[in-house]
């Protein structure tokens, strides 16, 4: 700022003058600013405006980028606990043992109820006055309590009463897994029988029985059968596969011995009938023990998963049941697949509308950009491990049957790859997405910091003042001041007398 000569003007609008930026400095120096409104910026204060107002917006996605990046780390260290939490009950299936603690349930299974609640509780979690598994229903909780999801609560069927009927409608009244088995002379054949989506389906068939023919027709109904037209070999064998309703399979084999057989083994006969008598003996003990066993894990595997798939629709997915309508689970033939919410209660309360469930909570976090990383807990690689923590510890056993070591040891291998299962989406997969949204708020944090640091500078350069060069100015303008009053002082002292003289 220049100072006015004191010789140019008249001396007192030159005092006035000087005083007027003399008060100026002293507000610049205190203010640290060059001017105290826009006004005062001129050509700048446009610029000025722009880069205040930008950098209100950085504050403002920086307040959302700040909570965002609590949410998120929340999620994924609820991830990583619940990866914690499969890899303990993994673990704990691996003994496969029936040891009951408490008469109908083993340690591993009551660890599974545990387990359990603290899944439930880390999906009911918020942060931020928002629940973060739920989706759109921010304060509403992601799950029942499990309590309530195995027992059921006001009226409503619960896992357990489900599981069992599907068991009953899997198993069939006679245990055969709903085939149909029969011995006409040297002939056996066994057929599935019009069950729907229940039971055994037989699948491959083989062998090299000597003096016998194995053929699998398809029907309806789809069979097998075994004729024999002598007796076959000692170590000859019989082969077939039968599909599970959980989408998975398993192999049943017979051997034929000379001795008493064991296990997995039928006599061979003095002719062809009495072998195939003895055949026959064996391939029905072998199918009962197999349903008792293989299917019935299957077919728990199979209710917990239609119990839980209740994902958002439309149309909105109800709990899947097995439909009694016509009679008993024993002769049903068909699910029902919506309408149950009446009956049988939803474990899932929170958002059930459609759509992508990342995008059930979207936030801008830059100008241009806006990230989802919404969470619903019905998403398959989340409600996968519910469904197998719950159907394990949802299950009774009876100590006194003589089957039960089998069925245990089955459902018990049944949840451990189940809760294993890496085909689809998984835990991993959902991690790895917020994982991403992660690193965008990251990029865009950096991107907004070196932006701001950018303006706040032109804003120092636009609005600040240097307070040396302020302070410089002050003293130059004092001494000019200092000058003119002492101008005006002698001036006041002239007369006409004084000037002649």
């Amino acid at each position: 700022m220049s100072v006015p000569s004191i010789s140019n003007g008249n001396v007192l609008r030159l005092i006035t003058q000087q005083r007027a930026q003399f008060e100026q400095l002293q507000l610049q120096l205190g203010s640290g600013k060059k001017a105290q409104s826009y006004a005062e910026l001129g050509g700048q204060r446009q610029a000025s405006l722009d880069a205040h107002s930008k950098i209100a917006a950085f504050d403002g996605f920086g307040e959302t980028i700040s909570q965002l990046n609590l949410r998120l780390s929340v999620v994924q260290s609820t991830f990583d606990r619940v990866n914690k939490v499969v890899t303990a009950q993994r673990g704990a299936n691996a003994t496969t043992a029936f040891t009951p603690v408490d008469g109908s349930q083993t340690a591993q299974q009551r660890l599974a109820l545990t387990q359990l609640d603290e899944v439930i509780d880390l999906f009911n979690q918020d942060s931020g006055g928002r629940k973060l598994f739920s989706g759109r229903a921010t304060t509403s909780d992601a799950s029942l309590s499990s309590s309530d999801i195995i027992q059921g609560v006001s009226g409503r069927s619960g896992l357990a009463d489900v599981i069992s009927e599907r068991n009953r409608a899997d198993l069939g009244a006679d245990g055969l897994g709903r085939l149909q088995q029969q011995l006409a002379g040297n002939t056996i054949t066994l057929s599935e029988t019009p069950s729907g989506v229940f039971g055994f389906k037989i699948g491959g068939t083989g062998g090299n029985l000597t003096n016998a023919t194995i053929a699998t027709n398809a029907g309806p109904p789809v069979n097998t059968v075994v004729n024999f037209t002598g007796i076959p070999n000692s170590g000859d064998d019989f082969r077939i596969t039968f599909n599970l309703p959980n989408g998975t399979s398993t192999p049943l084999s017979l051997t034929a011995v000379n001795g008493a057989p064991g296990s997995g083994q039928f006599q061979i006969g003095a002719d062809a009938a009495a072998t195939a008598a003895n055949f026959n003996a064996a391939l029905n003990s072998a199918v009962t023990s197999l349903a008792s066993s293989e299917l019935r894990a299957s077919s728990t595997a199979a209710a917990a998963d239609g119990f839980f798939d209740v994902s958002a629709g439309p149309p909105e997915k109800t709990p899947t049941r097995v439909d009694v309508s016509g009679g008993p689970a024993e002769s049903a033939t068909q699910l029902l697949t919506t309408g149950t919410a009446g009956n049988t209660v939803t474990w899932y309360t929170g958002d059930t509308g459609g759509g992508s469930a990342r995008q059930t909570a979207a936030v801008r976090i830059d100008t241009s950009i806006t990230v989802g990383y919404g969470i619903r807990a019905t998403e398959s690689g989340l409600r996968r491990i519910v469904s197998n923590l719950a159907a394990f510890a949802a299950v009774k056993f009876d100590p006194n049957d003589a089957r039960t070591g089998n069925a245990y040891a089955a459902l018990s291998l049944t949840v451990r790859n189940g809760l294993g299962d890496t085909s689809g989406q998984t835990v991993q997969t959902i991690s790895s997405e917020i994982a991403v949204v992660q690193q965008s708020v990251t990029s865009a944090q950096t991107r907004q910091n070196a932006t701001r640091n950018i303006l706040q500078n032109l804003l120092s350069d636009i609005e600040n003042v240097d307070k040396q060069q302020v302070a410089t100015e002050i003293l130059e303008l004092q001494t000019s001041l200092q000058a003119s009053y002492q101008t005006t002082s002698r001036l006041s002292q002239l007369s006409l007398v004084n000037f002649l003289n």
